[in-house]
């Protein structure tokens, strides 16, 4: 997770977001209907809930990066949609504490792995490590 502002924010400026930073701050997160997947964040966030002006959950994410675009809050967001809005008005700082959630593949049941299913899921892998939203 990483903490997405508008250039223009006094979070800006920092090279490292701490999440005692966030005190007096709207904050928006994205969640899930699964709501046991983002619990890290949200536990590291109960720690401060008392000093947020508020806190804004939202199911998706480019919705999330457009609030924050606008000013209408800082996020503590996925790094998926960072490269569709790097160009925007929006700057992405590391997060700490550092919250990471694991990814995986989802294979149709009942079919035979072809080795073409094989060599694509070696490239996503491949293509993976040289991402930098996965090495956050």
């Amino acid at each position: 997770m990483c903490l997405r502002a508008p250039y223009v924010h006094p979070l800006a400026l920092k090279e490292v977001v701490c999440l005692e930073d966030l005190a007096g701050e709207s904050v928006l997160t994205v969640v899930d209907s699964s709501s046991n997947y983002w619990s890290k964040l949200n536990q590291a966030l109960e720690s401060i809930q008392p000093t947020l002006t508020q806190h804004i959950s939202i199911d998706t994410s480019h919705t999330a990066y457009s609030m924050v675009a606008t000013g209408l809050a800082v996020g503590v967001l996925e790094p998926f949609a960072t490269k569709v809005w790097e160009e925007s008005s929006v700057i992405t700082r590391p997060f700490e504490p550092a919250i990471s959630y694991p990814y995986g593949l989802a294979y149709p049941t009942n079919t035979r792995h072809r080795n073409s299913l094989n060599k694509f899921t070696e490239s996503l892998k491949l293509a993976a490590t040289k991402m930098p939203e996965f090495s956050r």
